[in-house]
């Protein structure tokens, strides 16, 4: 018995330690659908329009399984932004009551009915007989209300918020398909004597219908035509909100000012530059009175009489200019007076997300400042290098003070609308000229 070792316990499957090779990690295999795997069926359904997602999923109980998978919806429900604009669930919130509000009306003017529940077909949560209101996407059905005991217990799904969106906003899609001049109107009716719909809500529902019926979700077969009627009704509604700001500033009624702006902003999509607060800052009178001011009172000549025996290796002298800024600061002392006086006014009626006030600074710097800078700098130029070199100098010390007045009257605003003094520092370095400051 001496002769007979222990046998030890050994691991199935164990790495190959004597032949010094380390164990490959396994990786599970992939998963397939028919001829494809599971990643592609979910990319086919990411870039497919909505409508379609029934015809694809009744090909088999397992394609109708991944049309409600998370990664499909999270795509189609992102799409729609309302991680950033939290104020979109407000919105269908109140979308919601309204809807309920209006069927308690309609319920009540109809006869009684009974409702018979129809058992599921062989294709699982996707059924053929439905209304002709509910076709497309609205044939899927909502499991939530199959049992709402357990959707009560767990956390919406992005399937679920997205379909609470699309049974929202789906009705108004028959206002778009009225005239343009029309849809306005039919998007948002005024009851007799009921007050009309706030320009905010009315952007928002907007702004949201742009998101809804974009390439990105395609809920509707006829998204197209959809979105044409609302980017031409939104063109129409921006310039009833340009007209009506203007008449709130012809009364110097702020709150109507900052109502209409923030209607607009919500509204604006992001490309090129706002309409609104680009109107508004050309209307200042500072870009239109140049002719006041001549930049070339900086230049003082002073006469002195040629020498009759000339010194050798040394120029005669001559006529002389020297540089006094005085002229441009009281020509700066009035533009920073008028930048603060509409920029007061700016802080406290437009967006802060619009940045308008650095706007208008920039184009204060481009059309006025610089306009003034140029020609001084350019006569400087002819005099002599070193008069350039004092003018530049010169005439950036008196632009510079446009940044801390920024930066003051930013900080009058709320605290959010602060501008860094890095971005108002922006404002100068930016500024391209004929003779720039970065010559030197």
């Amino acid at each position: 018995m001496e002769k007979f070792e222990t046998l030890q316990p050994t691991r199935l499957y164990a790495p190959d330690v004597k032949a010094g090779k380390p164990a490959k990690a396994t990786t599970a295999p992939a998963q397939f659908v028919g001829r494809l795997p599971i990643d592609l069926h979910i990319l086919v359904l990411i870039h497919l329009p909505i409508p379609d997602f029934p015809a694809y999923a009744r090909c088999s109980r397992s394609l109708s399984n991944l049309s409600h998978h998370e990664k499909v919806w999270e795509v189609k429900w992102d799409a729609l932004r309302f991680t950033k604009y939290t104020h979109f669930q407000a919105l269908l919130d109140q979308l919601e009551d309204a809807k309920k509000i209006k069927d308690g009306g309609l319920m009540r003017d109809m006869p009684p009915t009974l409702t018979v529940g129809d058992a599921d077909d062989d294709f699982g949560d996707f059924t053929q007989a439905q209304a002709p209101t509910t076709a497309g996407f609205m044939a899927i059905e909502d499991k939530s209300q199959v049992n709402a005991s357990v959707s009560s217990m767990r956390p919406p799904t992005n399937l679920d918020l997205y379909r609470r969106a699309h049974t929202l906003l789906k009705p108004y899609t028959l206002s778009l398909s009225s005239p343009p001049h029309a849809i306005l109107a039919s998007l948002f009716p005024s009851a007799p004597g009921a007050p009309p719909v706030p320009l905010l809500q009315q952007s928002r529902v907007l702004h949201l219908l742009l998101l809804w019926l974009s390439p990105q979700v395609r809920p509707l077969r006829k998204w197209r035509d959809f979105n044409a009627s609302l980017r031409s009704a939104v063109d129409r509604y921006e310039a009833n909100l340009l007209a009506a700001f203007d008449i709130a500033e012809s009364r110097k009624d702020e709150t109507g000012m900052t109502e209409t702006a923030e209607a607009s902003w919500e509204v604006f999509d992001g490309a090129g530059e706002w309409e609104l607060g680009r109107v508004w800052a050309e209307k200042r009178e500072i870009f239109y009175e140049a002719a006041k001011w001549n930049p070339m009172d900086n230049l003082t000549y002073v006469h002195r009489p040629v020498r009759s025996v000339r010194i050798p290796n040394q120029a005669p002298l001559s006529p002389q200019s020297q540089l006094a800024f005085d002229a441009m600061d009281e020509f700066m002392k009035y533009v920073l007076k008028a930048f603060a006086e509409s920029g007061s006014i700016a802080v406290r009626v437009f967006p802060s997300e619009s940045l308008t006030l650095l706007s208008f600074a920039s184009k204060l710097a481009t059309d006025v400042i610089a306009e003034y800078i140029t020609p001084l700098l350019s006569r400087a130029r002819e005099i002599s290098n070193n008069s350039f070199l004092r003018a530049t100098a010169g005439c950036f010390k008196e632009s510079w003070k446009l940044v801390d007045v920024v930066i003051q009257v930013s900080s009058s605003g709320p605290s959010k609308s602060a501008i860094s003094r890095t971005q108002a520092e922006d404002v100068m370095y930016v500024l391209r000229l004929g003779h720039s400051f970065s010559t030197i």
